[in-house]
């Protein structure tokens, strides 16, 4: 008899199941996916409770066809403060700009894949000490990319493989040190 190995975390604690709601409820307020997928993504999240059923089947970015989507269209997009980086973003500075703060974020993973979609405005990466980033498959037609940080992460910490194109726009990935102490 072949046994599959449950995936680490397959159940949800009743207020991680709450978070998780309303996070999905806030993507879609935000517009990153119709009404329609976010009754989808509930019912999902329903069926966690269910042994073998993984836990982040309802979450965009855990699913390389499933990406976390921040886009800036004429307004920016930003990520700050305590938030989880997920394996699979798809980041687009269409008309403005998009700024992931991720030094008092957490990596799911040892890799991050990170989709860029070039347009006009800036993608910028403010990551803490030990984040490394690598751009060797992300394409440079009229922007730029400044990379001020490690191409190999410390012990602990995830790499970000940044692949696409950057259009007019810009890239920027920097190491700052974290506000709180």
């Amino acid at each position: 008899m072949e046994m599959t190995p449950e995936p680490t975390g397959a159940l949800l604690a009743a207020n991680e199941r709450a978070q998780a709601r309303s996070h999905l409820r806030s993507l879609a307020e935000q517009g990153a996916f119709p009404p329609a997928e976010l009754d989808r993504r509930l019912a999902e999240l329903d069926l966690v409770n269910s042994p073998g059923v993984p836990a982040v089947v309802a979450l965009p970015g855990y699913r390389p066809d499933d990406r976390l989507r921040l886009v800036a269209g004429m307004s920016r997009e930003r990520r700050r403060g305590i938030w989880t980086v997920p394996p699979y973003l798809f980041v687009q500075a269409a008309g403005s700009n998009v700024r992931l703060d991720c030094r008092e974020a957490s990596a799911v993973t040892a890799v991050i894949d990170l989709e860029l979609s070039g347009g006009l405005g800036t993608v910028k990466l403010i990551l803490p000490e030990g984040w490394a980033v690598n751009t060797d498959r992300l394409a440079r037609q009229i922007g730029t990319a400044s990379v001020r940080v490690p191409g190999t992460p410390a012990p602990g910490c995830p790499l970000i493989v940044v692949h696409g194109a950057l259009g007019v726009g810009n890239f920027r990935a920097v190491t700052r040190r974290s506000r709180r102490r």
